[in-house]
């Protein structure tokens, strides 16, 4: 234990710098939540109506032309 404590005193800037940039790299990578986006080319009515689903956004232009929806979680 000892050792380990002598080898992290002894860590430069550069190395801080570098491991504090990828802890902040894995806490955003986890931590922060996606918006995923989709493109609608037609093909998922033809699937969703025998299925019994319906789309979310009421006008064309929501469905057909806006691509990204946030999807906040």
């Amino acid at each position: 234990m000892h050792r380990v404590a002598h080898v992290l005193f002894e860590l430069g800037y550069l190395e801080w710098l570098t491991a504090g940039a990828v802890v902040l790299i894995i806490v955003y990578q986890l931590l922060i939540p996606l918006a995923i986006g989709l493109a609608d080319n037609y093909d998922y009515s033809r699937i969703m109506g025998p299925l019994g689903l319906e789309y979310t956004a009421s006008s064309r232009d929501e469905r057909y032309f806006n691509y990204f929806n946030p999807a906040i979680c």
